[in-house]
């Protein structure tokens, strides 16, 4: 059995020296879709996207503020005759932005239909899927992947006007940028974090809710919320997961509880929450009886934040 080490990586051309004009390295030019011979595999890059998150079997990835990730997705297959090793060890990848900087990938080669990671001994004819993701600027549309085996010359592929367009909360109207901020509504599921957030409703009361009662001249304003787990490991849900406030139509920030309870319970609520399932539960805050509840406001510290126009209905 032979192990195949490729390389890819994305480059500049080199810089003038002395005077000469700069010569890009040596190789041919890639096409989207189009099988290239690269050192003893036949690599073919299917396409590439933005995104904030990318959840596989072993972890879930969240891209940091003023961030996101250009996810790659190709196939690789053995024209030989003798088995070829695919492995992350194997893999490597850089890609270069409009600003001149490279940029590599996260230390995982993944196969994108089952997102377990490939460590494999590919037979004669064989293909297989894969998927990187680079973190990369929030407004760089990435200009350039070169991929590069230590047995080959480069193949050089242009991603400009290529790259998917972004869609989803953050992503802005040029489909390339994608923000720090953004905006949902009532319903609307906001994929943030570990988590799968919906704020479900909004509504306020005049009477207690456990041992959170209103002060005179004062009501509780209660947002529902449902938090679902989109990855494939339990995740710990507790009120130091997400930062919540809820602002009022002048702006200023209602006083928050400083807890999270269960939506059946005014019990406090920090429990995990198994893959694929969700948990309800209950934000309360305290506004004066003529303030008028407009946004929420959903963070996660170091990443996004998302605001929600509510209009609370009255529960007495």
């Amino acid at each position: 059995m032979r192990t195949i080490s490729i390389i890819f990586a994305v480059a500049l051309a080199s810089c003038s020296l002395a005077g000469n004009q700069a010569k890009p390295l040596a190789g041919t030019d890639g096409v989207i879709g189009k099988p290239t011979r690269v050192g003893q595999f036949q690599f073919t890059l299917v396409g590439a996207k933005f995104d904030t998150r990318v959840i596989t079997q072993e972890d879930t990835w969240i891209a940091a503020k003023g961030k996101k990730y250009l996810v790659l997705t190709f196939s690789v297959q053995n024209p030989g005759k003798s088995e070829l090793t695919l492995e992350k060890e194997n893999l490597s990848f850089t890609v270069v932005g409009a600003d001149t900087n490279n940029y590599t990938s996260e230390p995982t080669l993944v196969n994108p239909e089952k997102m377990l990671p490939i460590r494999m001994d590919l037979k004669p004819v064989q293909k297989a899927p894969g998927m990187v993701f680079i973190e990369v600027p929030g407004d760089d549309p990435i200009h350039k992947l070169i991929v590069r085996s230590r047995e080959s010359a480069v193949v050089r592929y242009d991603l400009r006007g290529k790259t998917a367009k972004a869609d989803g909360l953050f992503a802005e109207k040029n489909g390339v940028t994608i923000a720090d901020t953004g905006n949902a509504k009532i319903g609307q599921k906001i994929e943030l974090g570990y988590f799968n957030v919906t704020v479900d409703s909004v509504d306020e009361s005049t009477a207690a809710i456990g041992s959170k009662a209103p002060d005179d001249g004062k009501k509780l304003v209660v947002v529902h919320v449902t938090f679902g787990n989109p990855s494939f490991k339990e995740r710990m849900l507790e009120r130091s997961t997400y930062k919540w406030d809820v602002l009022d139509a002048n702006g200023e920030k209602l006083e928050f509880s400083d807890d999270i309870i269960r939506e059946s319970s005014a019990d406090t609520l920090a429990a995990t929450v198994d893959p694929s399932r969700s948990m309800k539960a209950r934000l309360i805050f305290y506004a004066p009886k003529d303030s008028k509840p407009a946004t929420v406001v959903l963070s996660l510290t170091d990443y996004r934040t998302v605001s929600i126009a509510v209009t609370p209905t009255a529960k007495g």
